[in-house]
């Protein structure tokens, strides 16, 4: 009896062994499609020279009249929609070429979409010739009494699947790093209110339970400071209400 139940085990474990050889090609190939996935929402804008004129001097308009808003001390409304910030994106290496400089060679194409309440961004990673598009998603908001911007990681993603906690902490931990040595060399004067709010951030743990960004900004134009009287997601656009200060 014990030596035919010896033969049946071992009978069921080679016939397991053979479904996971014969599964396993399978199971690799649905992880591949998995993360060559293109998620729906992100369409990174591909410009011809009239359209990226175009986008360029619509890129300039904008920072103009925000600018003269802010400096005239005019409470205003802004609206941004996928579209043009999708073809700014595309240009702005050549609007601020210190972008390009500081971004990893790997990266391109980059991409936002403004969903309900969350802002996805997304960009085209290739390393050696391995493709897939990372992205994460950002809940975005005002807090209740208006005194700062609530700002949430939802998820992080590698074409359709989830990227590892452990792979996060080193990514997020690396940039936290450069973040802080670059507002060490900014200087207390110079320190913006994100400099502020990432220096209570000890890892990703911190950012998907959510983080508290002071509702103060400071323009570059003329360091004239604003903030956010109202804030909205959605359906394509995101729309704000700035009030300077």
């Amino acid at each position: 009896m014990a030596k035919k139940r010896r033969k049946l085990g071992r009978r069921i474990a080679l016939r397991t062994l053979i479904a996971l050889v014969v599964a396993l090609p399978v199971v690799i190939a649905l992880a591949w499609l998995a993360f060559q996935h293109k998620p729906g929402w992100y369409h990174p804008a591909v410009l011809d020279d009239v359209r990226a004129d175009r986008a360029r001097a619509e890129a300039t308009t904008m920072a103009d009249d925000v600018s003269g808003k802010i400096v005239h001390a005019e409470p205003f409304e802004l609206t941004l929609t996928e579209r043009e910030v999708n073809e700014w994106l595309a240009v702005l290496p050549q609007l601020a070429p210190e972008y390009q400089r500081s971004m990893p060679r790997e990266l391109s194409m980059p991409a936002v979409s403004f969903e309900d309440g969350v802002v996805r961004l997304g960009t085209l990673c290739d390393i050696e010739g391995w493709r897939s598009v990372l992205s994460i998603g950002l809940r975005l908001g005002l807090s209740g009494d208006g005194r700062d911007v609530e700002v949430a990681l939802i998820d992080a993603r590698g074409g359709s699947l989830p990227v590892p906690q452990a792979a996060l902490d080193r990514l997020f931990g690396a940039i936290l790093d450069e973040e802080r040595r670059l507002a060490d060399e900014r200087g207390r004067d110079e320190r913006s209110t994100l400099d502020d709010a990432l220096s209570r951030v000890s890892g990703v743990d911190d950012l998907y339970t959510g983080i508290k960004v002071r509702n103060r900004f400071v323009w570059p134009n003329g360091r004239r400071p604003i903030r956010i009287d109202s804030m909205s997601i959605g359906n394509g656009e995101l729309r704000l209400r700035i009030e300077p200060l």
